[in-house]
């Protein structure tokens, strides 16, 4: 998390000011205990990735995937497609089609499924992120692009 907020601040020429407690992991903010149901049976560890997950948080968490597939995988055009169902990452390729999604991944809902819920929306340009940050000037704030997300902060492609 901590990456991603530094490497958004240096993007746009703005101070990055971190807080070890501001700003926690997406789990932290889960209140549904799908992880529990899921591994029920099952032993060792969760996935790493998890950490990085919401139940019901497709939306706000996009952003985040955007930025790791495109730092996992930066010869694809990275785009995010986005629906009032759910919101997703997809490399652009119509062909050999990829989503990179990490909560219906953990969920274990079906590519598929993410496709067809994601697809009847928007397809932002490749690299776009769909809540930009708002800040004041000369101080990043990331918890501002979730309090502060208004219509004209992401209507446009």
């Amino acid at each position: 998390m901590r990456d991603f907020a530094e490497m958004r601040a240096a993007d746009r020429d703005i101070v990055y000011i971190h807080n070890e407690h501001q700003y926690e992991l997406p789990w932290h903010y889960d209140s549904c205990d799908w992880r529990f149901e899921i591994r029920q049976g099952q032993r060792g560890r969760k996935p790493a990735f998890w950490d990085y997950t919401c139940h019901a948080a497709c939306h706000w968490l996009v952003d985040l995937n955007l930025f790791a597939a495109m730092k996992a995988f930066p010869l694809w055009e990275w785009r995010i497609i986005t629906h009032r169902k759910h919101s997703t990452v997809w490399n652009g390729d119509e062909r050999d089609a990829f989503l990179f999604d990490l909560n219906f991944l953990a969920l274990g809902v079906s590519s598929k499924e993410a496709w067809d819920l994601a697809i009847k929306g928007r397809i932002l340009k490749p690299g776009k992120f769909l809540r930009p940050f708002v800040f004041a000037p000369g101080y990043f704030d990331p918890a501002a692009s979730v309090s502060c997300a208004r219509k004209d902060n992401y209507g446009s492609n």
